[in-house]
């Protein structure tokens, strides 16, 4: 049983860390469509991505930042998940 709860815990932080990443990479698309190329509304963090200049909101930019920084986090646990069922089987 408890080889089965390391599987399946090891399986759903693949799966966040995934899903995060992708989240990332369509948000980060979305606001690069929608947001204002000048800084207006409180909009001031800058991103610059092939020559066009975007600004976004402290929301936006914590947002992007959190989808950014927890896929590789949340991958990293599944990879302690996975050395941890390891070595429990020892």
């Amino acid at each position: 049983m408890a080889r089965k709860s390391w599987k399946w815990a090891e399986r759903a932080a693949v799966l966040a860390g995934v899903s995060s990443l992708v989240s990332f990479g369509l948000l980060e698309y979305w606001f690069l469509r929608t947001a204002t190329a000048t800084p207006s509304l409180g909009a001031t963090h800058a991103i610059k991505w092939h020559g066009a200049t975007v600004y976004l909101t402290a929301a936006q930019q914590l947002e992007t930042d959190a989808l950014f920084w927890g896929g590789p986090v949340l991958l990293l646990i599944a990879v302690g998940l996975n050395l941890g069922r390891k070595l429990s089987r020892n």
